[in-house]
């Protein structure tokens, strides 16, 4: 987004676009990893819900078979079906209220409110499908979660919620974080806080018994760098996807551009090295933690390892973050059309 005579980056001109997509994927060593075995029927369950909710899959065929697959690729491990189908309606639902939201700009701030209340309350009195399968999801939430994991889940989404408005602001151009300012509100803002919650409530694994656990600053660092780890790849991945929606300033890669004064590339390198970074802290904290010899713990810090892993797998494979968009897609309506299956629903 800087032109040949300045490093400044012009916020707000979208017809520069091509300079935010101008970049590959270099030295990136992506593992592949397995589908989660012990729940094969996984994307019947889901769509059983939908279909419940909505009547039909008309346009969501594609999105559900993303949702499924992320899920099984990053939980290999999970065996209980109930918390692995909490986790791929919760994926949806995200995609869902995200949607929702960003479809309804001049009543935003009204739909905010509403649906933290909803949230807060655990229920929705709408007839719509997003109500609907809400609805559905509290349900499912009910019976693998504790109250205490529940009051956890919700009042981690009130937070990011009240964050979608500043979010915003960046997606269209109107502010721009310095580094520091970008990562305190994307670990909120990304979607880590939520797997620790399913992956307790499916292990039944509670850190507050253990003071060993949480007094330990390697608990903190170790989920610190995972939540890194997860948006740095969402990040890279989703770039040129969220720049042709024009949300691409709300992305690392952007934010790198602004307060580096350098091109896509230089920092689609740079977040490459930084994947690599937060791996190695990721490993590091595991292995202090390791020490304290609680199986529980142990579990935990494997299957996050495997939630990692299997984000950036899935996020290599996946047409939904489809990297291999061409420039040409700016101005060609089959190639937005490929790169963009985006689905709105009416209020």
């Amino acid at each position: 987004m800087g032109d040949n005579n300045s490093n400044m980056l012009i916020y707000q001109r979208d017809d520069q676009n091509d300079k935010i997509l101008d970049f590959d994927i270099r030295g990136l060593h992506v593992e592949r990893v397995v589908y989660n075995k012990h729940v094969p029927n996984l994307k019947e369950q889901l769509v059983t819900q939908i279909i419940d909710s909505k009547g039909d899959l008309k346009g969501l065929n594609r999105l559900v078979k993303d949702a499924v697959d992320f899920t099984l690729l990053s939980y290999p491990n999970v065996e209980d079906h109930n918390a692995l189908l909490g986790v791929v309606m919760w994926n949806l639902f995200g995609f869902f209220l995200d949607d929702f939201l960003d479809g309804h700009t001049t009543q935003q701030a009204y739909w905010v409110r509403k649906w933290k209340q909803n949230i807060t309350v655990g229920h929705s009195s709408g007839t719509d499908f997003l109500d609907l399968f809400f609805n559905k999801l509290c349900a499912q939430m009910n019976k693998i979660l504790s109250e205490k994991l529940i009051r956890m889940h919700n009042s981690w989404y009130i937070k990011y919620l009240d964050y979608y408005a500043e979010t915003k602001k960046v997606k269209t151009g109107d502010h721009m974080y310095t580094m520091a300012e970008y990562d305190a509100l994307r670990i909120i803002d990304s979607l880590y806080d939520i797997i620790p919650i399913f992956l307790c409530g499916s292990s039944k694994f509670d850190p507050d018994e253990y003071p060993e656990i949480v007094t330990d600053e390697a608990w903190t660092m170790f989920n610190t760098w995972a939540a890194r780890h997860a948006y740095y790849v969402n990040d890279l991945y989703s770039s040129k996807k969220e720049t042709l929606q024009h949300q691409g300033k709300f992305n690392l890669i952007y934010v790198i551009m602004s307060n580096d004064k350098c091109d896509a590339q230089t920092a689609a390198d740079k977040t490459v090295t930084m994947i690599a970074e937060a791996w190695t802290m990721v490993i590091k904290y595991a292995d202090m933690l390791r020490l304290h010899n609680i199986p529980l713990l142990r579990q935990y810090i494997t299957d996050i390892k495997c939630m990692l892993k299997g984000n950036l797998y899935w996020s290599s494979i996946t047409p939904r973050t489809n990297n291999t968009i061409s420039l040409s897609a700016l101005s060609s309506p089959v190639g937005l059309a490929h790169g963009l299956a985006y689905v709105h629903y009416g209020a």
